[in-house]
């Protein structure tokens, strides 16, 4: 991993082994999405632009996409792998809030998702934030760390969300 010198935060080759970094989270996910029955799926690799001054023209599909019985099209579903650890609502580290998405993000989005799930570092939980909501988001300003630049984000309640145990893959026996 191309690290970053101190005080000059995330570079764009951190920015795409965090993205790698990710992938089991969204395999994880598809993987609650067939357990709720969903009927198909489609998780479609990352679009990564070659350079963080071109990310903002460089709008990926989404995370995947699911379809449950009686749906006649599939919806798209966000997910992000943290690096802080839960085991639910309970325990949920960020006081009572949840960040829906970067709000030029969720503009440039299309189709919208139907929601996120955010996935705790060790990949043993996950809050589910639906977006059926969106008149009861907020927009917060948020310093972030790896780019050092503010950064507006939608927020909303926790109440909001659901959350799951995931299933862990069974260990193979290869004796």
């Amino acid at each position: 991993m191309n690290l970053a010198r101190a005080g000059e935060g995330l570079t764009h080759d951190d920015f795409k082994e965090r993205l790698r970094e990710s992938e089991p989270a969204r395999r994880l996910i598809a993987g609650l999405l067939i357990l709720q029955g969903a009927t198909e799926l489609q998780i479609d690799e990352p679009r990564i632009a070659p350079t963080y001054e071109e990310r903002g023209s460089y709008i990926d599909r989404g995370d995947l996409y699911a379809r449950f019985i009686g749906e006649t099209q599939l919806h798209r579903y966000e997910v992000k792998r943290l690096s802080v650890s839960f085991s639910g609502l309970e325990d949920w580290p960020f006081k009572g809030t949840i960040f829906v998405d970067e709000v030029d993000g969720w503009e440039r989005k299309q189709p919208k998702p139907r929601g996120y799930f955010s996935v705790d570092h060790e990949m043993t939980a996950a809050i589910w934030l639906p977006c059926s909501h969106p008149e009861e988001w907020w927009v917060k300003k948020v310093y972030d760390k790896h780019y050092r630049t503010q950064v507006e984000f939608y927020a909303t309640s926790v109440r909001r969300c659901r959350a799951y145990r995931l299933p862990r893959p069974p260990i193979e026996d290869h004796g």
